[in-house]
């Protein structure tokens, strides 16, 4: 399959990229915000296309992208009037609570990148998607004279975590989660890698 990378995600594919992130990470969404069609109109407002990387076919069909967090934003960030719009001002505010507590993540240094996930559709997974998306990241982060790229990655991907070791990515902490938060979101524990970066 051919395809191509570019960083940002086109205006036409804004609800494609949500619903794609929806799909991919649902388990992490579901107790909280619902079924990945749900999810995915919630998400769909609040995409930032500059803060992703796409991989794209010949046929402008979206296959993949990456997302990440930069000068402060990140690729999905759903709004509070959107939540509130939904589910009601108190509803709202908690699911807010909720999402920032399980989901906020920062910089170790000033000079990092923050990985905020890969998705690929399914059917075009195996075929070098994700890994050219990583090597469009990683060509992003030197870009803007970046010294690392940081990413978690969770007990229930354990075939994740070895691409990520393959690629240069180091085991820098491991976190137990607790048990209602398991139930949660489906997630027992989690590490931290970190890629340092070379200039050329």
């Amino acid at each position: 399959m051919d395809f191509k990378t570019q960083i940002g995600i086109r205006t036409e594919h804004k609800e494609d990229a949500a619903r794609l992130y929806a799909i991919v990470f649902q388990t992490k969404y579901l107790k909280i915000l619902g079924n990945p069609e749900e999810v995915t109109q919630l998400l769909k407002d609040g995409i930032n296309t500059q803060r992703g990387i796409s991989a794209i076919s010949e046929e402008n069909e979206l296959l993949g992208i990456s997302g990440f967090k930069f000068d402060k934003t990140s690729l999905t960030n759903i709004k509070s009037k959107t939540l509130f719009k939904k589910y009601g001002i108190l509803k709202g505010v908690f699911k807010l609570v909720i999402l920032a507590i399980l989901f906020y993540r920062k910089p170790d240094k000033g000079k990092q990148l923050l990985m905020d996930g890969i998705a690929v559709k399914e059917g075009c997974r195996g075929r070098g998607i994700g890994k050219q998306l990583f090597l469009e990241l990683e060509k992003f982060a030197i870009d803007k004279n970046l010294s690392s790229i940081k990413l978690d990655v969770i007990d229930e991907n354990p075939n994740a975590k070895r691409l990520y070791e393959k690629i240069g990515f180091v085991s820098t902490k491991y976190q137990k989660l607790p048990n209602f938060i398991y139930k949660l979101i489906g997630v027992s524990g989690v590490t931290t890698m970190v890629k340092e970066l070379k200039k050329e």
